[in-house]
């Protein structure tokens, strides 16, 4: 069975620090990968990664037919509807909203106005996706 590597990239904006890189079986979906990642994060495993795995050192893993996905944080004033739905608890309908709701606004302000909108996100999905969103207004 082949292995699906998931390079959870959580970068800080300061110093561009990535968190972990975790490599399941085939059988553990992006959702489910979300999920664990979040349970790392919370009990701070993540902040004391021993060290950062670069494109080259990625490249150089053994990787011959297994999925590679790699999330990085994503601009809330650039992102897709199709690439919101990439995100754990993120749905069509959920992510159209949001798009809605942007483009009524004309930008997200910081990744916290998803808390403020008429149709809120469920407090446990924003505190999965948080992790995975920014705000640029640069």
């Amino acid at each position: 069975m082949a292995s699906t590597l998931y390079d959870f990239r959580r970068l800080d904006p300061i110093n561009a620090t990535p968190a972990v890189l975790l490599i399941f079986t085939a059988a553990v979906t992006a959702t489910l990968a979300f999920i664990l990642f979040q349970r790392l994060l919370d009990e701070g495993c993540c902040h004391s990664a021993p060290s950062y795995v670069s494109a080259r050192e990625t490249a150089a893993l053994d990787v011959t037919g297994h999925n590679l996905l790699f999330f990085r944080p994503m601009d809330l004033n650039g992102i897709s509807q199709e690439e919101l739905t990439l995100l754990a608890g993120i749905g069509e309908v959920s992510a159209a909203r949001i798009i809605n709701y942007r483009n009524n606004l004309g930008f997200f302000i910081s990744a916290e106005d998803l808390e403020a909108f008429d149709s809120p996100l469920p407090p446990k999905v924003y505190g999965i996706i948080k992790n995975y969103v920014y705000v640029d207004l640069g």
